[in-house]
């Protein structure tokens, strides 16, 4: 199948978005006395109107809502073809918001849930009873008390745990064993796995597992091929669970069979992107932005960025924070078709720290706060960010750490304490640290000469450990920028 033509079907398929902020709302006309203006200097700037906002797409909007209605009626999970309708109309990966809070009003228990749900990821127990918290699982009720299944099984996982409610396990189970009577495979594995069905390989004889593995439950067979007693089974399980529709056993043989069968790999790989598996949009991108010789020899794959691209917003609106950090980069950067835009590399970033936080993460967004990088400028919340990442031992979070003391961002500038923190990077196993210094004596800062001879000597020191990319590095670091720069994700 031609390329092009895969992708359509994808789009056809349906995808899933990220969060996006609200339209600016219109000003109402005054209907009082008429009153002097007000000087222009004391008024604040107005918002620019979102052209994603549902409003601009009516017809659009209408459509996605139909879609939505589909989905709550079927009790499904998979929001793709109601997203998809958005993302068409707009081309903007960030559209979904303002489509799901219209909806919302509007009475639909999917868009209900989305707004409920998207800050509830990994809610700290301190803040298990926060009003903010408390809210967001009240409006989940709310879905789930319209016999919305997938709110069902969360909000009873809420219950059983007393996140944003007090805890009740008895309610627990009620509200799940309800939903389960849907007959659906992903609530009838939640089931299994909140009354701790699952915790063992020997748990598969239990007469209710085995029952729902008869049903075609593949959730099960692949969760379950964790815990096999050797790879043979482990690969036989999810085989089964490929062959019945599972979207991550699709994904997990793809690469075990990347090394030992490319055909067979990329087979499984295409069929994980069409289950719009989030992880397999993130591979198929990267391979699309830099295929090997032998996937282009045995396969004619060959480099396609605005496909790449493509797979790369599916994966980050499917919730993938790799891809989002890779895009991050992109937009940053201004590069593969994408325009440099600092607004949407950071507001990747934010959507990623609330999804699934890593260190990569707090420090690209720690970095680009104390800078001012497409978001208010804010040192007191972005140091510690930078500084948490390089707790967690992310070599390039020390880099960026130093770079902030070299040119004193968010720091006072000192040049001795950039050389300090690179220093430390250095004795980690990181090369890259001695070229950085090296930049730093070619160009001079605060309390540092110039030195051409310890440019030469970190060099050196570099070279041992690339292998002749040294000198290259420090190169193109003065062809492209004159001196030493750094973006807020390195790769």
């Amino acid at each position: 199948m031609k390329l092009h033509r895969f992708l359509t079907i994808l789009l056809a398929a349906g995808l899933a978005l990220a969060p996006a902020v609200d339209a600016a709302p219109k000003k109402k006309k005054s209907r009082g006395k008429k009153t002097a203006p007000t000087p222009a200097k004391t008024e604040a700037p107005e918002k620019k109107a979102d052209p994603s906002a549902p409003e601009n797409h009516e017809e659009a909007y209408q459509k996605f809502f139909a879609a939505l209605e589909k989905q709550y009626k079927e009790n499904g999970y998979d929001t793709c073809p109601a997203l998809t309708i958005a993302l068409l109309a707009t081309g903007d990966e960030f559209c979904v918001e303002s489509w799901m809070q219209r909806a919302a009003k509007e009475g639909n228990a999917v868009a209900i849930h989305h707004i409920a749900t998207k800050n509830l990821f990994y809610v700290p127990k301190s803040q298990y009873l926060s009003p903010e918290v408390k809210a967001s699982v009240a409006m989940l009720k709310k879905a789930s008390d319209m016999k919305y299944t997938p709110s069902m099984v969360d909000y009873s996982a809420f219950l059983r745990e007393g996140i944003g409610v007090i805890k009740n396990e008895a309610e627990a189970d009620r509200v799940l064993l309800e939903a389960c009577r849907s007959g659906s495979f992903e609530t009838r594995f939640s089931w299994l796995m909140q009354t701790k069905r699952l915790e063992t390989y020997a748990d598969l004889e239990r007469p209710e597992v085995k029952s729902e593995i008869e049903r075609g439950n593949h959730y099960i067979q692949y969760f379950m091929s964790q815990k096999a007693p050797d790879k043979a089974t482990a690969v036989s399980m999810l085989t089964q669970a490929a062959r019945r529709g599972n979207d991550r056993a699709m994904f997990e043989l793809s690469a075990r069979l990347s090394t030992t069968d490319i055909k067979a790999s990329y087979q499984f790989l295409r069929l994980a992107v069409q289950y719009h598996n989030p992880d397999a949009m993130h591979h198929m991108g990267n391979l699309l932005l830099a295929p090997t010789a032998e996937l282009t020899r045995q396969l004619g794959i060959k480099k396609n960025e605005a496909s790449a691209i493509t797979f790369l917003k599916v994966a980050s609106m499917l919730g993938d924070n790799a891809s989002r950090v890779k895009l991050s980069h992109f937009y940053y950067s201004g590069v593969y078709g994408l325009p440099k835009d600092d607004v949407k590399a950071y507001r990747h970033l934010a959507i990623a720290s609330v999804v699934r936080p890593d260190p990569a993460v707090y420090a690209a967004q720690g970095f680009m706060l104390m800078s001012g990088m497409g978001v208010e400028k804010d040192v007191e919340k972005g140091l510690p960010l930078l500084q948490k990442a390089v707790e967690l031992k992310y070599p390039y979070a020390v880099a960026l750490l130093a770079y902030c003391y070299f040119r004193g961002i968010g720091v006072e500038s000192n040049a001795q304490q950039a050389l300090y923190y690179l220093e430390s990077m250095a004795v980690r196993n990181f090369p890259m640290a001695f070229v950085y210094m090296a930049l730093m004596y070619d160009e001079g800062g605060a309390g540092l000469e110039k030195n051409p001879e310890r440019v030469k000597y970190f060099l050196g020191h570099a070279e041992l450990g690339m292998k002749g990319r040294a000198q290259e590095c420090f190169d193109e670091y003065k062809r492209r920028y004159g001196k030493w720069q750094l973006a807020p994700i390195g790769f």
